[in-house]
């Protein structure tokens, strides 16, 4: 498990900025009092009065500004550094996982899970304090485009989706699923409807398989059968979205850290110059996918086998 202590010198931790806007506050206070007390008409000592108290003003809106400037650069390097940390977080797994494939350990089914859960809460804390960091810089009126924070961010760098916590927690939805349908049978009819949303996640899933294996309409019109497969798969992603959002208002635990982004927005490449929204789009689509294959681990190999049966037709 990887330190979570920030390093001493930093510079991303935000000055007292308390004592700075009111020093900056009084200054400019000063200045106008200056200023209303010269009166037209006085004299030299007047204009003179007057230059001094408007450069000090000037002076003092131009330190505000300035820390104003400082606080978002901060922000800025704050919410690189929880991202970082969630790569990093991910990379770490992802050596764990290398290394149980070379035979490194010999690890039981249950001692693999703590593992997955040990990582799992150790990913909490860093997107946690990555949605903390986002939301201070939206308070100062930044990150609020989703290009602008990928960009910041450039969550999954270095880790293929199918190698993630996100992905391996996979092995955790029905113990998770049964903990939220209890509460929610519990809850009567208040519970009822929301019973019935989360019942339909089989169904979406499924859906998803079936149109990706539906080679019928990919060899007879491939524009309708893309269109189809994305939204069956904009659809699963929904539904886990909605899965941890149950979570969330019922105080059950979540399915996965943190949800997922769809496809289904209109992208503009030229806002995208480093792709790094391209590659969130993609990284979360394709950690959707890995997550249900493990979660429904049967119904994936079922309908892969039928799907490779189908295609020896064409």
């Amino acid at each position: 498990m990887k330190n979570q202590e920030r390093p001493t010198v930093q510079a991303t931790q935000p000055a007292d900025e308390t004592e700075v806007t009111k020093t900056d506050v009084e200054l400019i206070a000063d200045a106008e009092t200056q200023m209303e007390r010269a009166e037209p008409g006085v004299g030299a000592e007047t204009k003179r009065t007057k230059r001094q108290a408007k450069r000090q003003l000037g002076e003092a809106v131009l330190a505000v500004e300035r820390s104003e400037q400082k606080s978002v650069v901060d922000a800025e390097d704050e919410v690189r550094y929880w991202a970082n940390n969630y790569n990093t977080t991910e990379g770490q797994f992802r050596q764990f996982c290398q290394r149980l494939q070379r035979g490194e350990w010999e690890l039981s089914p249950e001692r693999y899970r703590e593992n997955v859960r040990r990582y799992e809460n150790d990913l909490a804390i860093d997107w946690h304090r990555s949605e903390e960091a986002v939301a201070d810089l939206r308070r100062r009126g930044r990150g609020n485009g989703m290009y602008e924070l990928a960009a910041l961010q450039q969550l999954g760098s270095g880790v293929e989706p199918e190698d993630t916590i996100e992905a391996a927690s996979g092995i955790f939805y029905h113990e998770r699923a049964e903990q939220l349908a209890q509460v929610l049978r519990a809850a009567g009819a208040d519970g009822e409807a929301d019973l019935k949303t989360m019942g339909l996640t089989w169904r979406k899933v499924m859906n998803y398989l079936e149109a990706t294996h539906d080679y019928d309409l990919l060899h007879e019109d491939y524009h309708s059968y893309q269109n189809g497969r994305r939204a069956a798969h904009n659809e699963m992603i929904r539904q886990l979205n909605t899965l941890n959002d149950l979570a969330e208002r019922y105080q059950t635990p979540r399915f996965t850290i943190r949800n997922f982004m769809t496809n289904d927005f209109y992208y503009e490449a030229r806002r995208d110059p480093g792709r790094a929204l391209d590659h969130l789009a993609n990284y979360d689509r394709e950690s959707v996918m890995a997550y249900f294959a493990l979660a429904f681990q049967q119904d994936f190999e079922r309908e892969r086998k039928r799907g490779e049966r189908k295609e020896r037709f064409y």
